[in-house]
């Protein structure tokens, strides 16, 4: 049986667009991903609507890092968009989608690919923007649900650089 989903104008999620994200286009998460309508209640809120405003404010916040930090906006975003591709052809119950939305988003942050800057890598400047787009984007329930899901391990030098943003 298909799955009820709240968007009536969702591109197919077998469109070439959807199978090929761009990692520029945020709302990608809205049109292609399939979310039951009750994942809006079971969640507090749609997960991808949240993970798709955390896209647009790095987009939003674009000009603002460095040419490292730049490098590691795009290919993020493109990584969190192109290892969501094969959830397209499942309907996966919300606390799955839930989390492999956040925990494919928080790994691509950490390391998006082996020839772009992993979050670690990123100047003080540019995790001091990210920590303000995060904050701006997650409630704090959001943030502390996260937090108990998602296990990342963290090497000593970049626990101590995330510290220094506390």
């Amino acid at each position: 049986m298909p799955c009820l989903t709240k968007h009536s104008d969702r591109a197919s999620s077998g469109s070439s667009d959807c199978q090929n994200p761009s990692g520029t286009d945020c709302s990608w998460y809205s049109r292609c991903l399939r979310i039951p309508v009750s994942c809006d209640v079971e969640s507090g809120g749609n997960i991808t609507a949240k993970v798709e405003k955390l896209c647009s404010s790095s987009r939003q916040s674009y000009t603002r890092f460095s040419s490292r930090g730049k490098d590691w906006v795009n290919t993020m975003l493109k990584c969190s968009q192109e290892r969501l591709v094969p959830t397209l052809q499942q309907t996966p119950s919300c606390r799955v989608l839930r989390v492999r939305s956040v925990t494919t988003f928080v790994s691509c942050c950490m390391s998006p690919s082996a020839q772009a800057p992993g979050l670690c890598d990123l100047p003080i400047e540019d995790l001091r923007l990210i920590k303000d787009i995060v904050f701006s984007s997650l409630d704090l329930e959001v943030l502390s649900n996260l937090a108990q899901e998602i296990k990342v391990p963290l090497s000593r030098g970049c626990l101590e650089k995330l510290l220094q943003l506390l």
